[in-house]
């Protein structure tokens, strides 16, 4: 069934060609399109787990890029902003006349003819996106949500519903968010990021300062005051219908919040009212991922009973304090997570040690992409000398397709060396995918292990878990 606020992309376009279909944003259109009806082909320099199910689904797919990928028919091909204007499938729907749009471009359509509420924000965008998701389906909303991440309830990263609510993780890197119409616009915290592309935070804001501006005079903007990047941002806009929450909020205001059965439980105030919440998935952090969830769906009217009891059976996403299993004799805790950021980095040490205040802790550490080490050096051997736990174990630099053209020069060892000095619980592993037995005999003597990054780590606990199920 077709939703009357989709047709104008829908109608548009019936084959449609993907380049860099493997990525986790850009496939979400990939299914997107399958799960409609289209035709759809795709292309990437791997193929990974995202392309094997998204050929279940009926995707035709080509490993590497040449002109003859794209279908005789197609009408439209949409790529990624990794792919450069010298590709030869870009060259070829040029000199063809076929209709090309990046991957934002392409949602920014959709976004035009549905209700949209997009969350923003350095980090915590997935889980408050995936909390809403959740809300408004278990409300009886029925939204259709593009997640950047996985989540178990939806098999992916993508829902469907029927109504025209529009829920979508809006991403800042290349400004790409700029191409949605926000109906309503969360911003969960605001921080330097993607210093390859912006100059500083002050150029981070006005970004997230225009996305704000595109909204209309009906629209909200919601935004954490506890956050001094969000809360700079609600100071600049002139704007009627601003809704804030956190201790210092307008709106939603946390009032306390107590960790008991291993469950954080919560307080806020609203309108000479007193709400109270609980949550299944540790960390702060993901207490104001709620609260901009919690605030949305208020505003999306949502009944805060309806919202709290969706949010309290929530279990969290891929690679967010995702807990893989437990391995070897010591039965070591396994956990991915995504962090990359040197604050996301701080929280997840953080809650490791509120999660386990007794337990040896070992983080796996992969960074993620030069220039972004480089410009964040110091924040991240700050954050990694932290003594909150047992050992970290530093790898060499994740580095990313389409995205490596500085002439900054840092390594992981670097990073590993600077933190030596001052937290002597430290090893170096250049090539963590062939050194998983060197991985395995380091963890094997604590009794909780986190892979955190934004690259390929999250391979290395797959890989160790083999050998528990054999």
């Amino acid at each position: 069934m077709l939703n009357n606020n989709e047709k104008a992309i829908l109608t548009k376009h019936n084959v449609i060609h993907i380049i860099g279909t493997g990525g986790i944003g850009v496939s979400r259109l990939a299914s997107f399109f399958l799960q409609k009806g289209k035709r759809v082909s795709g292309s990437d320099v791997e193929k990974n787990e995202i392309v094997e199910s998204l050929e279940k689904q009926g995707l035709a797919f080509s490993l590497g890029h040449a002109a003859e990928n794209i279908p005789a028919d197609c009408d439209l091909v949409i790529y990624t902003l990794a792919v450069k204007e010298d590709n030869p499938e870009r060259a070829a729907a040029t000199s063809r006349n076929i209709r090309l749009l990046t991957h934002f471009e392409a949602i920014g359509e959709l976004s035009a003819d549905m209700y949209t509420i997009a969350i923003a924000g350095t980090n915590g965008k997935s889980t408050t996106t995936a909390m809403l998701g959740a809300i408004l389906e278990d409300a009886g909303f029925d939204p259709t949500v593009f997640l950047g991440s996985k989540f178990s309830r939806w098999g992916g990263n993508l829902r469907i519903g029927k109504s025209d609510i529009f829920v979508v993780e809006a991403d800042e890197l290349y400004r790409q968010f700029l191409s949605l119409s926000p109906d309503i616009l969360v911003i969960t915290n605001i921080e330097r990021e993607h210093l390859d592309y912006y100059k500083d935070l002050h150029d981070i804001i006005t970004a997230f300062e225009a996305l704000a501006k595109k909204l209309p005079d009906t629209g909200w903007l919601v935004y954490n005051t506890d956050d001094d990047g969000s809360a700079d941002l609600g100071q600049r806009i002139n704007f009627e219908h601003k809704f804030s929450f956190g201790k210092k909020g307008k709106y939603i205001i946390l009032k306390n919040q107590s960790i008991a059965g291993g469950k954080r439980q919560f307080t806020f105030h609203y309108d000479k009212h007193d709400y109270e919440g609980e949550m299944s998935i540790p960390g702060e952090y993901n207490l104001y991922n709620a609260l901009g969830a919690i605030s949305a769906a208020h505003l999306a009217r949502a009944d805060f009973d309806a919202i709290l009891k969706s949010l309290a059976t929530f279990k969290g996403i891929w690679r967010r304090f995702e807990m893989i299993g437990e391995w070897g004799p010591r039965k070591t805790k396994i956990i991915s997570d995504y962090a990359h950021h040197p604050t996301a980095l701080h929280r997840l040490k953080k809650t490791l040690r509120e999660a386990y205040p007794k337990q040896r802790i070992a983080l796996v550490f992969q960074p993620h992409q030069v220039e972004r080490t480089k410009l964040l050096q110091q924040e991240f051997i700050d954050t990694l000398s932290e003594k909150q736990l047992d050992l970290t174990i530093i790898t060499d630099i994740f580095q990313v397709t389409g995205r490596e053209h500085s002439s900054q020069e840092v390594s992981g060892k670097d990073i590993f060396i600077e933190v030596g000095k001052r937290n002597p619980a430290i090893e170096y592993i250049s090539k963590p995918e062939k050194s998983i037995n060197k991985i395995k005999e380091l963890i094997s003597q604590y009794d909780v292990a986190v892979f955190a990054g934004a690259g390929d780590i999250y391979k290395i606990p797959i890989e160790i878990m083999k050998e528990s199920v054999k």
